[in-house]
């Protein structure tokens, strides 16, 4: 039964064991597992346990254990990942994503046949390790090549999706120019539309792979976001189930990575009058039918909160157009439409930070900016986290054009960061997650700001770690979500190629000898962990 698994195996008492007991126990279920064969019951077939629970017990058991035995255990859940068992399908998903924390470097070059060969191409496993550094074998590198790029041609698009993962990853750590032309053909031949198909990449991810030269990105990003792409989920007789919610993140994601305020490294799209109010028509046409979902009084099926996430998202959307057309000198064409936006959302209680933040900034109001984000920060409100994130964003991609106004912030922001560590720890795990976005922006390089950003940090971590020794769930992903926030940081402070402070260094170190291993995983994405002499 697998919620009792769920009560038996918490992170609580896998903390609690030694790291011998937890080996015995591996041993003892990995020697279980080898009985199977891989066209058994998957539910029902029984040595003692059925397959299915000792591949769920062995998911929480290699997140305390050494990368060895992760890959031991991508190897044996391969055997089963050619399966087309739809509940087998649907466990090894949940599986993948519960052990991509441990993920690394070594672990990469360790199972290169797994990833680029045999493992089943319905779960795109090469995904989770784009973005890892390793060495790929030189005498098997023409072969993974050949497969990837034979995937990336099927015309079945989970496949293709699989050949597109290991084509990012090859090109990534591998790269060779004798594939560069079979790669642009596989992903741009026949094309039907704006990009290549994939239903896993944002579009942006061409611009890393092989293509043609003529391609202008930045023209095809700006004929992409002149399209309705919301799905629409309310009918006339009630509604349907599909993907509204994520269409519509989907889209306010690739605007936000293609606009200037983000740091993210792909060609930009510069807003323009007629861009921004194609947006802003199409949000409000949007709000207004989708708008019976919201008064349901038998909500089922969640869409009260699925809406009310569109509808932050929509918000959040107004509040990028809004900043960028104070930069581009247009925000009077667009500001009733802006006002209709905020007034809908206000109508139906959805929060507007940002747009409110937005609002505040273009009257150079910087301090009621911060204020609202202390209150919202206070207020442990985590739906709105995000919208208030996004808010802060704008507010420093306005400040770019204000050295003066960015001091003063800075000394705000010292403020507003401390406070972290004194929140509710399931609404600072949270915050966390935010800050490793926000902390990317050039505000934070200043080498006093690094030592405040630092001194957070580690008072932070200090109160995290006990209790997530002990396996208290929230501490863990508190300590996890901390440790990555600082990951980034440090990263983006050393691109920038300025000093870097002393106290950053030490709690890097002292982060990198943390006893957990998926916080080491994340420093081993890169290939390597720094020494201390190095």
């Amino acid at each position: 039964n697998e919620k009792i698994l769920d009560r038996i195996f918490t992170r609580e008492m896998l903390s609690g064991i030694s790291d011998e007991e937890i080996k015995l126990l591996y041993s003892a279920l990995s020697a279980l597992a080898s009985k199977y064969k891989s066209d058994d019951s998957y539910k029902w077939k029984k040595y003692i346990l059925s397959i299915k629970s000792i591949l769920n017990i062995l998911s929480r058991l290699v997140i305390y254990s050494e990368d060895e035995a992760v890959a031991e255990y991508l190897n044996l859940i391969c055997r089963f990942s050619q399966e087309k068992d739809v509940f087998l399908k649907r466990d090894i998903e949940k599986i993948i994503r519960r052990i991509s924390t441990r993920f690394n470097s070594k672990i990469a070059r360790m199972c290169e046949d797994i990833i680029f060969m045999d493992f089943g191409t319905q779960y795109h496993l090469c995904s989770y390790f784009n973005g890892i550094v390793f060495d790929i074998d030189e005498n098997k590198v023409d072969e993974y090549y050949s497969n990837a790029i034979s995937l990336a041609n099927n015309a079945d698009l989970e496949k293709r999706d699989c050949g597109i993962a290991q084509l990012i990853t090859l090109w990534e750590n591998s790269k060779n120019s004798n594939y560069r032309a079979f790669i642009e053909n596989a992903l741009w031949k026949d094309l039907d539309g704006l990009f290549p198909r994939s239903n896993l990449y944002y579009p942006f991810v061409w611009e890393e792979l092989p293509h043609p030269a003529e391609i202008d990105f930045s023209e095809r990003y700006y004929q992409y976001l002149s399209e309705d792409r919301y799905e629409k989920s309310a009918t006339d007789f009630g509604s349907v189930s599909n993907n509204s919610a994520h269409s519509v993140f989907v889209y306010l994601n690739f605007f936000y990575c293609t606009s200037n305020i983000s740091k993210r490294e792909c060609k930009k799209v510069v807003l323009d009058e007629k861009l921004a109010i194609f947006m802003l028509d199409t949000a409000c046409k949007f709000i207004l039918h989708e708008e019976s979902l919201l008064k349901r009084k038998n909500d089922f099926w969640e869409e009260v909160d699925g809406t009310r996430e569109k509808y932050i998202c929509i918000g959040e959307l107004a509040a990028l157009i809004y900043t960028e057309a104070i930069r581009e000198g247009f925000i009077e064409k667009i500001r009733v439409k802006i006002n209709e936006i905020k007034n809908s959302l206000e109508d139906h209680e959805i929060p507007v930070f940002a747009i409110n933040m937005v609002e505040a900034m273009e009257r150079g109001l910087y301090e009621q900016c911060m204020e609202l984000f202390e209150d919202v920060i206070l207020s442990e409100n985590k739906e709105a986290y995000s919208d208030v994130f996004l808010g802060i964003k704008c507010l420093l991609f306005h400040l770019e054009n204000d050295p003066d106004g960015s001091v003063h912030i800075a000394d705000a922001f010292k403020n507003c960061l401390h406070m972290i560590r004194y929140l509710n720890v399931e609404s600072a795990k949270s915050i966390w997650q935010e800050l490793g976005s926000l902390l990317r922006h050039n505000l934070f390089i200043d080498i006093n700001i690094q030592t405040n950003v630092t001194l957070l940090i580690e008072r932070c971590l200090n109160t995290y770690s006990a209790p997530s020794q002990e396996g208290k769930r929230n501490y863990l992903d508190s300590l996890y979500n901390c440790a990555n926030a600082l990951y980034v940081y440090y990263n983006q402070i050393k691109s920038y190629n300025v000093p870097i402070a002393d106290e950053l260094e030490s709690c890097v170190q002292k982060v990198q000898n943390i006893s957990n291993y998926e916080i080491k995983a994340i420093w081993e994405r890169s290939g390597e962990i720094r020494k201390e002499d190095s």
